[in-house]
Order: structure tokens, then sequence, then C-alpha cells
């Protein structure tokens, strides 16, 4: 049974093991794109940082998506009246984007560090995507 809630091995549910698996599938196949997009498509062009700095600016990126993604999740449920810790997309790339450009500015960076990034997070997010259609968690937009 891929939808729905079962109770397997251990007490873990069907919505947490799939949950995992398609989250650990994205970061994967993520990271994999990235460092082949990087390699093919972007080798020959010139980093507007030194290379040794990318580590750490992708790593600040990152906290800020995922406190973006907490933030604007977590929100977006108490605004529907729910007391629970969310995620949201959204929220992930506003703040990604916002720390991106706050590092830049303060290290006085000038030009496009984020073009790496789009074929890796398109990917992930297609396969999260997937993942919360498998286990049930299909938004419905609601026409009338």
């Amino acid at each position: 049974m891929l939808c729905g809630v079962w109770e397997g091995a251990g007490g873990m549910n069907s919505h947490l093991i799939w949950h995992t698996v398609f989250e650990m599938l994205a970061w994967i196949s993520a990271i994999g794109v990235g460092l082949w997009s990087r390699h093919r498509h972007f080798a020959a062009s010139t980093l507007p940082m030194p290379a040794g700095e990318y580590p750490r600016y992708m790593v600040i990126v990152w906290i800020g998506a995922v406190a973006g993604a907490f933030a604007l999740g977590t929100l977006n449920l108490m605004l529907d009246g729910q007391q629970a810790a969310g995620r949201s997309i959204l929220g992930a790339i506003v703040g990604g984007v916002l720390v991106a450009e706050l590092y830049k500015s303060l290290r006085g960076i000038r030009g496009s560090t984020g073009a790496v990034f789009v074929l890796p997070l398109s990917l992930a997010i297609a396969i999260g995507r997937i993942g919360c259609f498998v286990e049930g968690e299909a938004e419905v937009l609601e026409v009338s």
C-alpha cells in the first residue's frame, strides 16, 4: 500500500517511511545533478567569489532556506488554526534568496551565484512533490 497510514515493523507508519524515502531521493538526486551540472555547464564560468568560499556560502544559504521553509510553513499552519511546525517550498526559496543576497551584499560580491542551483532545486522539488502525492498529501485546489 503506497498511500495512507499503516503500522509497520517497530510502529513506524507508511507516512514516515515514504516521506523519508522521497526526501533522501530528492537530496541525493539534487546533490548529484548539482555536481554534474557544475562540472558540465559551469566549469569554464568565472565565479563571482573565490572557489574556496563556495562551501561556506552554500551552507549559509542552506540554513537560510531551512529557516525560511519552517517560518513560512509554520506561519501557514498557524493562520489555519493548527499548532504545528510546517515547511514550505516557497519559504525555502525566499529564505535562501534573502540570505544569499544579504551574504553577497556584506561580502561585496557582484554577479550571479545561483544559476548552478536551478537544475538541482527543480529536480528536488519535483521528487519531493511526487513523494507528497504518493504518501497521500495532495494539495487540492477547489474551483467553484
